[in-house]
């Protein structure tokens, strides 16, 4: 019985908030530009962050696109061996705040999809660092992108 009266005093608190949720507005787009280290306020070279810090992304048409730096996603942009090309960027965008969905490389007009990947466990990720199994360093990767991105 009070199982019962527990759980359906939980479902109406739940219900409750739900009804006081605001609406963000958010949306997705593909962004093509580099990687920039937002610091110091401007746009700068990306060597000039780590994770943690702020980055963004900065389109050919100079528009700014600024990454959350709580996006674990947003560490692959310390990797010279990405950040050092033109980016292609699926960003969810929430109340001016991107995070990374999918970011491929341009390559010699080829898009490319970096990634990290350990044999021994066989674990494919997109974020550098050492395997969530045998903590032996991630292996870089590169392979042409799956899907079709207008190239």
């Amino acid at each position: 019985m009070h199982l019962r009266i527990a759980s359906l005093a939980l479902t109406a608190l739940m219900a409750a908030g739900l009804g006081l949720t605001a609406q963000s507005d958010h949306e997705e787009f593909r962004v093509t530009g580099r990687a920039v280290c937002l610091k110091n306020g401007s746009p700068g070279p990306v060597a000039d962050c780590g994770f943690g810090d702020p980055f963004g992304i900065e389109a050919e048409d100079g528009a700014l696109h600024r990454l959350d730096p709580t996006d674990l996603r947003v560490e692959i942009l310390t990797d010279e061996r990405v950040n050092q090309h033109l980016l292609e960027v699926d960003l969810f965008v929430e109340d001016g705040i991107g995070k990374i969905l999918h970011l491929h490389t341009i390559q010699d007009g080829e898009v490319v999809e970096p990634y990290y990947f350990c044999f021994t466990c066989n674990i494919t990720s997109h974020i550098p660092g050492p395997c969530w199994c045998c903590q032996e360093e991630f292996e870089f990767k590169e392979r042409p992108a799956r899907t079709p991105h207008g190239h």
